[in-house]
């Protein structure tokens, strides 16, 4: 059992990292970027490259 917990947050980390080499929490805390996408939280939108509009979906 704690082999399977260990992959399973090896998979969570390896699908929160970005090409950018940033790894997010999974938590979704929507924030809408200024190229008009809504990122899952504040994290992924800085990994991105992209800047803040406001806080919420886009």
């Amino acid at each position: 059992m704690k082999i399977f917990y260990a992959l399973f947050l090896v998979f969570l980390l390896m699908s929160t990292a970005s090409a950018a080499g940033c790894i997010c929490t999974a938590d979704y805390t929507p924030v809408c970027a200024t190229n008009g996408k809504t990122y899952g939280n504040i994290c992924r939108l800085r990994c991105s490259g992209a800047k803040v509009k406001h806080e919420g979906h886009c």
